[in-house]
C-alpha cells in the first residue's frame, strides 16, 4: 500500500546565485539561519553548499518528513524574516522538489 504524498518525505534542491558583493555575510547568516532550521519540527535534514569554484553559489539540501511540516515551515515567521534579510543578496533562485526513488 503507497502513502498518500502528504506522509512521504520531501526532498528538496535549491540552488541560488548571490551578489558578489555579499557574499560572505551571506555565508554566516544561512549558517546560523541552517542550524535554527534543522531544529524546526518536521526538519531531516537542512545542508548548505557551495560550489567549488563558484563562491557565490549556494545550494541548499532539503529533507522533511511530510508535506504538512515543511508547508508550516514556508508559512512560518522565521522564513519569512529570512527572505526579507536574504533576498536582496540572492540574484537568481530556482527550487526543485525532488523524490526518492525508493519511494
Amino acid at each position: 500500500m503507497s502513502e498518500k504524498a502528504s506522509d512521504q518525505r520531501q526532498y528538496f534542491f535549491v540552488q541560488m546565485n548571490l551578489l558578489a558583493k555579499d557574499v560572505e555575510e551571506f555565508i554566516v547568516a544561512v549558517e546560523k539561519y541552517a542550524t535554527h532550521v534543522r531544529k524546526v519540527k518536521g526538519c531531516e535534514r537542512f545542508d548548505v553548499l557551495m560550489e567549488a569554484d563558484r563562491d557565490n553559489a549556494i545550494f541548499l539540501y532539503e529533507v522533511w518528513s511530510d508535506e504538512k511540516s515543511h508547508d508550516a515551515y514556508l508559512e512560518s515567521k522565521g522564513l519569512a524574516d529570512w527572505k526579507l534579510y536574504s533576498d536582496p543578496m540572492v540574484s537568481n533562485l530556482e527550487v526543485k522538489r525532488l523524490k526518492s526513488t525508493k519511494d
